[in-house]
């Protein structure tokens, strides 16, 4: 089917192959480059089995929040057909992985109806035998598994290797055994491998550009499929020199001649695991490879090769286990993939022109990869494209927010930039680069304050409907998966939220050294904006439950938030007042100077005299609000008087004895002029000011 688009360029409908009889579920093949009709060139030689096609979206649905970001281009290449005899010879390669089971047993599982679906076999000793697929695991046989059956599996397999690993010869399928104290095997677990064309779709771009690239994600989610499948597209597609340094025969199957999954690629075998990082080297210095292609960087050897092939200006393919990227910072053995993490402590200058603490992690070196994938699922994968930016802001205490790559039941992929998650699934997210918040603060401003239509306003991240007095929360410096775990735990998912919009915030939950200094973007942001700060001594869970209980209501509290909700159902425009009034306590409490929060330094002159003139600068003549500072001793307060009076400014003072303390109003005060109104409490609605 042709279409035309509004800016001509012609855009190809892309087809799903049917589900032919026996086959296993359809996956949707790869893409090749971006182009458009005036600049089509050939991208490859494949005679038989791909035809190109381009697919080009603008795509600005719902995934979870509403995506964001320039029009979506894309190229696929799907196969043009599957022909009887490769799904003929599919099967018959899946078969040979029964060939380790006893006649009894593979007899049954060949007689399922399912059986191209099969995952892995489990032989363990004195259980039934298990086949595992996808919809759940089928118990092969009511017999257990005898020392004989395990016997009948090792005389079909070759030698197990130090790493208890073996294969059956030019296939993709392994075997893995477990050994009792005496190292003889008790069990087996048989995994079917498969090359499945299409698997690397949604990186294809990253593979045609060049660049070093690093997958992770679980274990079992396809890292090995997709890189063995990026090994076929190097080398056949794009025409390059690719080396597979292949230490389990997982990539290319096992035996002398490797499996036509990989297609040109050459595969380097490795004598022994520990060995792995010797023939990483080995492959560059002998081989001359455009391209190094290894599965499993696990240990810091591995590392320290993976970034001396890097540095030899060898593009370098690699997985490594780890759900996310900020998990492999903080993995020791991994970090130098990243650039490897240090502590810094600056001079007096350099700190103070930072506005910043005096000592900093930063990154060591640059990256050992250009671009992270972390899959998520085989149908979801964050992409971090500047590996060195992402891992730069995740150490400034950001959250790393990636590109958010979908693929569609039709098989086309859908980009959604910026798309993040607290956790490894695809629901919406929350983020603090500075970036997304100078959008949301963009946006506050362009619709006249009244921001943005809420995404959490009907649903809440985790789902369902939300209480109407629901409290959205943004969380600064912290770990998420904490904020969110906390709220979860305390059962206050519906009426708890968290944003990652600064507009849709009632309260920003930060940490207290994010105060300090004055060089946090996002608090300067919230400070203009008159947002609530709540700043803890600690991202600690006790100090968020804590935190949690306080703006939620559940404590006695003056932060609580309960308020604002019911407030503006009567009157709109009361959660600015409310959040301005709740600003006011944290300019006094939370100015970001350890000497003010500090309790011990309460009766120091020079403390209050800060406390003051910051509440004067920054709330009441940048803001225009109120502020109502700490409680104070009279001879004390009679110095914040005089301090505020240079300013020509009104003051009132609430409370009496050891609550006695100093507010300090705006210009536009009416109720007359300065006076003492101790012992009196202050009224909000009695009192003759008002904020703007």
């Amino acid at each position: 089917m042709m279409e035309r688009c509004s800016d001509s360029i012609t855009v190809h409908q892309c087809f799903c192959p049917a589900k032919l009889r026996g086959a296993r579920s359809s996956v949707p093949h790869p893409l090749a480059l971006l182009t458009s009709p005036l600049q089509q060139r050939p991208v490859g030689r494949l005679k038989s089995l791909f035809k190109e096609s381009i697919v080009i979206k603008d795509q600005r649905e719902k995934v979870g929040r509403e995506s964001r970001g320039p029009v979506v281009l894309q190229e696929s290449t799907r196969p043009a057909a599957i022909s009887q005899e490769k799904i003929d010879a599919d099967r018959k390669e899946l078969e040979k992985i029964t060939t380790v089971l006893p006649p009894r047993l593979a007899g049954t599982l060949l007689e399922k109806p399912d059986f191209c679906e099969v995952v892995e076999l489990v032989m363990d000793l004195g259980r039934p035998p298990l086949a595992r697929f996808p919809s759940g695991d089928l118990k092969l046989s009511t017999d257990v598994i005898t020392q004989e059956d395990l016997a009948y599996a090792i005389d079909k397999l070759g030698a197990f290797g130090d790493d208890n690993r073996a294969g059956i010869d030019r296939t993709l399928h392994r075997i893995s055994c477990m050994r009792n104290r005496d190292g003889r095997i008790i069990g087996l677990t048989c995994r079917a491998g498969r090359a499945i064309p299409g698997s690397a779709s949604m990186a294809a771009d990253l593979i045609a550009s060049g660049r070093s690239i690093l997958f992770m994600g679980r274990p079992g989610v396809g890292k090995t499929t997709v890189i063995r499948e990026t090994s076929r597209l190097l080398s056949q597609l794009h025409q390059k020199r690719v080396v597979i340094v292949d230490t389990s025969n997982e990539i290319g199957g096992d035996g002398d001649i490797a499996h036509i999954g990989i297609g040109r690629a050459r595969r380097m075998q490795v004598s022994k695991v520990a060995a792995q990082h010797r023939t990483m080297i080995e492959a560059v210095e002998n081989h001359m490879p455009e391209v190094v292609v290894v599965d499993e960087i696990g240990t810091e050897a591995e590392a320290l090769a993976a970034r001396s092939i890097a540095q030899r200006g060898v593009q370098l393919v690699a997985t490594a286990h780890g759900a996310e990227l900020a998990r492999l910072i903080k993995n020791p053995t991994l970090s130098d993939l990243i650039g490897g993490i240090q502590a810094v402590t600056l001079s007096d200058d350099e700190a103070k022109r930072r506005k910043g603490p005096k000592t900093v992690i930063e990154r060591m070196a640059p990256p050992t990869f250009d671009t992270a994938v972390e899959i998520i699922d085989r149908r979801t994968w964050r992409v971090h494209l500047d590996l060195a930016a992402a891992v730069d802001s995740a150490l400034k205490g950001h959250e790393v927010e990636g590109q958010l790559r979908v693929q569609r039941e039709d098989g086309s992929v859908e980009i959604l930039e910026g798309g993040a998650s607290w956790d490894d699934d695809s629901s919406p997210t929350s983020s603090s680069t500075s970036a997304l918040f100078d959008e949301s603060i963009a946006a506050d401003r362009r619709s006249g304050g009244a921001g943005a239509e809420s995404s959490w306003s009907t649903v809440g991240w985790f789902g369902g409907a939300v209480d109407a007095a629901a409290i959205a929360i943004l969380p600064h410096g912290l770990d998420g998966h904490a904020v969110k775990d906390v709220i979860a735990g305390m059962g206050l998912e519906r009426s708890v939220l968290l944003t990652p919009h600064l507009h849709e915030a009632d309260a920003v939950l930060t940490v207290r050294e994010r105060l300090r200094g004055g060089g946090d973007d996002l608090v300067n942001d919230a400070r203009a904006a008159g947002q609530a700060i709540f700043s803890m001594k600690s991202g600690s869970p006790p100090s968020i439950i804590k935190a949690i209980r306080a703006l939620a209501g559940i404590d006695p509290s003056p932060f609580s938030l309960r308020d604002v909700s019911a407030a503006v159902d009567a009157d709109p425009s009361s959660r600015k007042r409310v959040a301005a009034l709740r600003s006011e306590h944290d300019i006094a409490r939370m100015t970001g100077r350890s000497n003010i929060v500090s309790k011990t330094n309460y009766k120091k002159k020079s403390a209050a005299l800060e406390e003051a003139k910051a509440a004067v600068e920054e709330l009441v003549l940048a803001g225009g609000h109120a502020a109502e500072l700490l409680p104070r001793s009279p001879d004390i307060l009679s110095a914040q008087e005089d301090l505020v009076r240079s300013y020509n400014l009104p003051f009132e003072v609430v409370g009496s004895d050891s609550d006695a303390r100093l507010r300090i109003l705006p210009q536009h005060y009416t109720s007359g002029d300065n006076e003492r109104a101790l012992g009196t409490e202050w009224d909000a609605r009695s009192s003759g000011w008002h904020t703007v």
